[in-house]
């Protein structure tokens, strides 16, 4: 009972092993396998990758980038209430990185998520909404709506992140509580 308490303990405190790394990895491998299989099917042997392992590499994007948001969040608030032991690249970070810079670039994916999404609704409507061609459409649509999903995650994760970075003591922002 004490080393499971032990090991929760070191456990919320390292949140770059907890959220960081398991995140950056689903990350890079979804990204990968989507990139991979953009072009068309991968056959590796007796084994096709094709749609199906984009839509697995989709899932571990959306995965990665939300434990990577969870990362942030632990971060920034183990920071702001002086949990942990102050990192100057962390406060530096959480100074100059603004709301408004997570909500542009968060509207900037779901932007280009939307509107190819949009092109691939109105080609497949422009065809009767027929059968959905693999190799042109879907691909593309996978891509595209993960693009819209992680945008969507970024602006409102940047609000959240913002709220974290005040503190009953002090804010890390860019502007103080006792003005």
């Amino acid at each position: 009972r004490d080393g499971w308490r032990h090991l929760r303990y070191m456990l919320m405190m390292a949140p770059n092993w907890l959220f960081f790394v398991p995140g950056a990895v689903a990350l890079l491998l979804g990204g990968i396998m989507i990139a991979v299989l953009l072009p068309g099917p991968l056959v590796i042997g007796e084994v096709t990758l094709d749609v199906h392992t984009m839509l697995l590499g989709m899932a571990f994007v959306l995965l990665g980038v939300y434990l990577l948001l969870l990362g942030c969040f632990v971060k920034a608030f183990t920071f702001t209430e002086r949990l942990s032991v102050e990192r100057k690249g962390f406060a530096s970070w959480l100074r100059h990185i603004k709301l408004e810079h997570g909500l542009i670039f968060g509207m900037a994916l779901v932007v280009a998520g939307f509107v190819g999404d949009l092109a691939f609704f109105l080609s497949w409507s422009s065809g009767g909404y027929g059968e959905l061609s693999v190799q042109t459409g879907m691909r593309w649509a996978i891509l595209f709506t993960a693009l819209l999903i992680v945008g969507v995650e970024v602006f409102f994760a940047s609000f959240f992140m913002s709220m974290l970075g005040i503190s009953r003591e002090h804010y890390v922002g860019d502007y103080s509580l006792n003005e």
